[in-house]
């Protein structure tokens, strides 16, 4: 919590050190995915997640302006096994407080070009397996009856933060509502196992998402 509070308590104090800006809001779905190495019989889907955020914006001069950006982006993996004996799935997601600063530049009147960082904190984390059928042993008839469960985690210290860099486009219908694209490419590798046990085939874990989202903003 401690954590948390002095991060809002810096995002405060940038934004209201700033004068001459405005502020908007945005919010879309956040398709993401994990850059991990996944078994033959795998496949590692997009995961459509929730982000909203807050933001204000600062004219450096007349096609440059400097954007700091505070909300809530949910950020994960979905993975799908399949074989000739079972199948199943397996979906993992965490709910995180992301602060990016960026600059972007105003390609036309109706079009902007964004980069920036991000750092995030992950405020909890969600994992669900979906439903598993299929058959074990020989002779194949020992059915493994469908079901799923879902769980939660306490996250170790080494998995609270996240970071990495973004690069958006941004359409303009008019002078308040917009449209966005963005790609968030994590640099962390939350695979803390992989230094533990040099077996592990998963190799580096980092974040990844595309994100599609529409924004207002109050000029």
């Amino acid at each position: 919590m401690t954590k948390i509070k002095l991060l809002l308590s810096v995002v405060f104090i940038s934004l209201s050190g700033f004068a001459q800006t405005s502020f908007g809001l945005k919010t879309g779905v956040n398709y993401s995915y994990q850059r991990m190495i996944v078994p033959n019989d795998a496949e590692m889907d997009l995961y459509p997640l929730f982000c909203a955020s807050i933001f204000r914006e600062t004219n450096l001069s007349q096609n440059t302006n400097f954007l700091i950006e505070v909300g809530l982006k949910q950020t994960g993996y979905k993975i799908r096994y399949s074989n000739d004996i079972v199948s199943a799935s397996n979906k993992s997601y965490v709910n995180q407080l992301t602060i990016s600063p960026g600059l972007t530049f105003n390609i036309s009147e109706k079009v902007s070009f964004g980069l920036g960082s991000y750092i995030g904190y992950r405020l909890s984390d969600n994992n669900k397996f979906g439903t598993m059928s299929g058959v074990v042993g020989f002779p194949q008839d020992d059915l493994i009856e469908e079901f799923s469960y879902s769980y939660k985690k306490d996250l170790v210290q080494e998995e609270e933060f996240d970071y990495g860099m973004n690069f958006s486009i941004n359409y303009f219908v008019n002078e308040s509502i917009f449209i966005s694209s963005a790609y968030f490419y994590g640099f962390k590798d939350h695979n803390n196992w992989r230094e533990k046990n040099k077996d592990s085939k998963l190799g580096m874990v980092m974040n990844r998402s595309l994100m599609f989202s529409v924004g207002y903003l109050f000029r």
